[in-house]
């Protein structure tokens, strides 16, 4: 049996502050700025002069777009300044901004903020509208209402063209679809349908990246350019085109942990540096480092924070937060301090406490502002200072109105510093088989050096607990075991070592990735469900923990023809395949079943009823499956599939089965689909397996 093993990764969402942006042009290559599907209109609100409020200002509104004047809409036509005006003080409220609401997102480019507000009616409806900011000179150039409530600002460019995305309703199961939006600077919203996973979506100035899997720049018409990809590659943690950096979730060569944090330069594809980390919670860039939050022990719930050199990838210092503590910090792309607030939702002044990331000092910065309900900051990406929005009021009562503060960190008396700590300290799986299977493990080592993959015995299963849900691994040294787990395990061994024999010369190199990892055979002396008393009993099971592709049998179900050993290995085959040459067409695939057919997915009662032996080998004329277990999934199908081909080619007896020829004569349904799996495998092995096994062309 198989089962896929989804990777245990620390999916997050991006932290899409402001990114350096070095101008405000559009390149026509770029989802956000070329020519889009037909333009619909939007309420826009223009920049009210100073004193007025936003009631006084004029709208776009309708099918068609009014003219807007010059005074009306206020463009930023300059390169975003090198310096903000000076600041007497280390903060000051901006004049631009008193509005109802609660913000919920600010990003910036240069001079320009983009704010995303929401307030909820009497009727429980939220509206969600958005405001263009010159932070340098103190001015709101656009109101923005959003069309969709479920709008999620991702970031503006140095013109102030805001970039929003529309998540499927998956609450309400809508028909709605994923959408990328567009607000221009002048007043039009184009919308354009995306598929991909919006979670990996990440915003740099004029450009939008997917993140799901290494680094792809998306394009119109849903054209995408590699710009870092690895075979180890997941999904991207934190990405800075300016900086031409990354941290990059790879799959690890381990048991303990499926998945390691990479510093990378996306200007080479060259890793630079591991940073060590275990159930990462967090991954910022803060100036020239980065800073990498995790929590190993969710017993305990301490939080590390490692901050490294964005260069070189060389650890810095690390600190320890407990739970009990104040809130922890948060990070900015182009700022290099951390931030977190004290006081929030209470009549105490709002105080912000900061980090300096270069060396762990901090400081604390006091404000005479009270009943700060909410804050979002951001960097000013100009200048290293940072931009908070605030909620002040009482969202129950009065409500809350949005004002914006702008703050100097080169200001705050930097007098305390942080407690730092020693990083924590990793430690892998190293279970050892006991004395009585030390000579097993010497027949183990034996099978490892010849063949070229791992294997894990006795106690040794033991280092994959947790690796694999739902299954749990039993050893074949436990509490349970006697000597016929010992004679089991042996027999086994020798079988493998003898099967293994048969694979092509170059197979097992094939499911190394980069030179690491590969093929691990495990003997369990039982796989046990974990969850469910189910009387379906797994005799073996594959799947993908990091760099490993691990199959797992128990040996007293592993028999002289080695039937299981090659139904899990074509699992193993189909996952290798799949990562390294791309997915098979699971639509052509069904093409190959009788009309109408469908998989049952039913594991426990595949073989019961008068219809269950229907299209299969041994009782129909017309097979289209080996036996009944094929019609449980396609996976299985395709497995059990090859694995006749072997027990037929193996058995001791001439007369066993006819399999073989009988495919190659009299079974064309079954040669059209070995036939599709040959020219799927024959791309990434250069032939076709199982003919060099059994001496046979399918």
């Amino acid at each position: 049996m198989k089962n896929r093993h989804p990777a245990l990764l620390a999916a997050l969402m991006m932290l899409v502050s402001g990114a350096s942006c070095a101008s405000g042009d559009s390149s026509s290559k770029n989802l956000s700025s070329a020519a889009e599907p037909a333009v619909t209109t939007v309420s826009t609100t223009a920049a009210a002069p100073a004193g007025t409020s936003e009631k006084d200002t004029e709208k776009v509104t309708g099918k068609t777009t009014e003219k807007i004047t010059d005074k009306a809409i206020e463009k930023v036509t300059e390169a975003p300044s090198d310096e903000l005006p000076a600041m007497g003080t280390a903060y000051k409220e901006l004049d631009c901004l008193d509005v109802e609401g609660i913000p919920d997102a600010i990003h910036s480019c240069g001079n320009i903020v983009a704010l995303s507000c929401y307030t909820v009616g009497k009727d429980g409806q939220r509206s969600v509208k958005y405001y263009i900011i010159d932070a340098v000179n103190d001015k709101l150039l656009r109101t923005i209402d959003a069309e969709n409530s479920r709008e999620i600002l991702l970031g503006t460019d140095a013109e102030g063209t805001l970039t929003a995305e529309i998540w499927k309703d998956w609450i309400n199961e809508t028909s709605d679809k994923q959408e990328l939006v567009f607000y221009k600077p002048d007043g039009s919203r184009t919308a354009e349908e995306y598929t991909g996973d919006m979670m990996f979506l990440k915003y740099d100035p004029d450009q939008l990246y997917d993140l799901s899997k290494g680094i792809a720049k998306l394009g119109t018409g849903g054209s995408r350019e590699i710009v870092f990809d690895s075979l180890e590659a997941e999904e991207t943690q934190i990405f800075d085109a300016s900086k031409n950096r990354a941290v990059v979730t790879y799959s690890a060569e381990s048991f303990t942990e499926p998945t390691a944090l990479m510093l990378a330069d996306t200007s080479t594809g060259k890793e630079i540096s591991e940073l060590k980390a275990e159930n990462v919670v967090g991954v910022y860039f803060a100036g020239d480092y980065a800073v990498v939050s995790c929590i190993p022990d969710y017993d305990t719930y301490e939080q590390y924070t490692s901050v490294y050199e964005i260069g070189t990838g060389k650890l810095v210092w690390t600190f320890c937060e407990k739970e009990d503590e104040r809130g922890r910090y948060g990070f900015y792309s182009n700022s290099c301090y951390g931030l977190n607030y004290e006081n929030l939702q209470s009549s105490e002044p709002l105080t912000y406490n900061f980090l300096r990331v270069s060396d762990g000092a901090a400081g604390t910065l006091s404000t005479d502002i009270q009943d700060v309900f909410q804050a979002e900051s951001t960097s000013v990406t100009s200048a290293d200072r940072l931009i908070s929005a605030i909620a002040v009021g009482d969202p129950q009562k009065d409500g809350t109105r949005v004002r914006l503060i702008m703050i100097d960190p080169a200001q705050v008396t930097f007098d305390g510093e942080i407690e730092k700590c020693d990083p924590y300290e990793y430690k892998e799986k190293d279970n050892k088989c006991g004395e009585k299977f030390s000579d097993l493990r010497a027949k183990a080592d034996k099978i490892e050096e010849k063949y070229g993959v791992r294997m894990l015995i006795g106690d040794e299963v033991l280092d994959l607990d947790n690796t694999h849900d739902p299954y749990q691994f039993v050893s074949a040294e436990g509490e349970d075991a006697d000597e016929r787990s010992y004679k089991n395990t042996e027999r086994a061994l020798n079988t493998i070592d003898e099967m293994l024999g048969k694979y092509p010369e170059d197979f097992f190199e094939q499911f190394r990735i980069n030179g690491k990892a590969g093929l691990c055979i495990a003997l369990a002396q039982d796989i046990v469900d974990k969850y469910n008393d189910t009387s379906f009993e797994a005799g073996g099971v594959t799947y993908n923990y990091g760099l490993w592709s691990i199959i797992v049998m128990r040996p007293d179900g592993i028999e002289p023809t080695g039937t299981m050993l090659h139904h899990e290995m074509f699992h193993a085959v189909e996952f290798i395949v799949e990562k390294k040459s791309g997915e098979i067409n699971e639509d052509e695939w069904a093409a190959l079943n009788p009309e109408g057919f469908s998989y049952s997915t039913n594991f426990e009662g595949y073989d019961e009823g008068d219809a269950a032996s229907k299209y299969v080998y041994s009782a129909d004329n017309d097979p289209y499956f080996y036996r009944e277990y094929s019609k449980v999934t396609p996976m299985e199908d395709r497995a059990t599939l090859i694995e006749g081909l072997f027990t037929d080619a193996y058995s001791d007896s001439d007369d066993y089965m006819t399999y073989i020829e009988d495919i190659q004569n009299k079974c064309p349904h079954l040669k059209a689909k070995l036939d599709y799996l040959a020219e799927w495998t024959k791309q990434l092995f250069g032939y076709v397996y199982w003919e060099k096994m059994t001496n046979v062309g399918i």
